[in-house]
């Protein structure tokens, strides 16, 4: 999730990197459906480290 949001802010848009999030996602459809939980860490994890990345204040 972090990748692809870093990856429209840059402008690095292409097919390979979509055709690689989509099979990485799919390894995870059956975890996400067993635990919903897990889809509300992963956005929060992804998102800190985006923030990290681009060197927000995280306080």
């Amino acid at each position: 999730m972090g990748a692809k949001y870093l990856n429209n802010l840059t402008g690095i848009l292409n097919d390979a990197l979509l055709d690689n999030s989509a099979t990485y996602i799919q390894n995870w459809l059956l975890e996400l459906k067993n635990n919903k939980q897990l889809v509300v860490e992963a956005v929060g994890k992804a998102q800190q480290a985006v923030d990290y990345i681009l060197n927000k204040d995280l306080f």
